[in-house]
Formats: structure tokens, C-alpha cells, sequence
């Protein structure tokens, strides 16, 4: 999700052919944006690419699980804590607190 959260398993899931010329190299598996916090870099509807990996540095943009949603975000890690930031600013940043069940899916990478 771009913007409330869904739960990563909700989804339908699928097998599509595409031309490998659009999925970057370093990609281990694309998701379906749902949401509009993201724009306007990503859209509703829009694939994008994740390398599959668990940590992320601040500013990059990745998967993220959050107490049984999941969400597509920016990641901020300073000393006012750990927030999933949209880049629609019409949607607050969601801190992630210390006893939040929390795990970076991966990077997205296109």
C-alpha cells in the first residue's frame, strides 16, 4: 500500500511475462502500488521493483511490514526516531515505536 497499509499476503498474486528490458537487473520481484502517498513518483497501479534485502539506509525508499500492513514509503532513521514517510504530503509520516512488529521487506529499485 501507498497509503493506509494492506496486508502484503492480501493481494492477488500472479505470474506476468514481461520484457526484460523493464525490470531492473538488480530487481528480485515487483509490487503493485495501491495508494496514492507516493506520488508523484509512484502511482495507484503502478509496478515497482524491489530488491529483496533487510535493511535500508535513510532516504531510500522500500517495502516495509508494520504490524500486519504493508506499505510502500521512504524510510527516515534519525534521532527523532524511525518514521515511514509518503512523499504525498497530504499523509503524515507513521512512526514506528519500539514495540511495533517491523521488518524491511527490500529496496525499491525502479
Amino acid at each position: 500500500s501507498a497509503g493506509t497499509g494492506n496486508m502484503f499476503l492480501d493481494g492477488s498474486k500472479a505470474t506476468v511475462n514481461m520484457d526484460s528490458s523493464v525490470i531492473p537487473n538488480e530487481a528480485s520481484y515487483g509490487v503493485i502500488v495501491s495508494g496514492d502517498s507516493m506520488e508523484p513518483q509512484f502511482i495507484n497501479g503502478q509496478i515497482v521493483w524491489v530488491h529483496q534485502q533487510e535493511t535500508l539506509s535513510t532516504g531510500e525508499i522500500g517495502i516495509f511490514y508494520l504490524d500486519g500492513n504493508a506499505y510502500c514509503k521512504k524510510l527516515k532513521d534519525d534521532a527523532e526516531g524511525l518514521f515511514l514517510i509518503s512523499l504525498n504530503t497530504k499523509y503524515e509520516p507513521i512512526q514506528v515505536k519500539e514495540n511495533d512488529s517491523f521488518k524491511i521487506f527490500g529496496k525499491v529499485v525502479g
